[in-house]
């Protein structure tokens, strides 16, 4: 049985990354936003960088997102949200 995904999303910390990486993302691909990394990320979250790290860790673990190498940078990452994930997030209470 699989684990339930608004139990993933459920506290308010892991939802901010959560929607915040969502943002960083499409700021970067349409309006030229920073990059998308983990880095950046852990600047805005809200949370401790360790907890950001092993949240995003387990959004990967679970396919709900992609790291993709940064063209620029071959050591850096560039965090692509999967559309299981922005469907997740978008319909969220917690958004309104």
């Amino acid at each position: 049985m699989a684990w339930p995904v608004y139990k993933l999303f459920d506290q308010l910390h892991r939802y901010v990354v959560a929607y915040m990486l969502i943002h960083n993302y499409y700021a970067w691909k349409h309006h030229d936003g920073p990059a998308p990394t983990l880095t950046a990320l852990q600047k805005i979250a809200g949370s401790s960088p360790r907890q950001t790290a092993g949240f995003v860790a387990a959004l990967r673990a679970g396919q709900f997102v992609a790291a993709d190498p940064d063209p620029s940078d071959r050591r850096a990452k560039l965090l692509r949200p999967a559309p299981a994930m922005v469907a997740e997030i978008g319909r969220s209470a917690r958004l309104f």
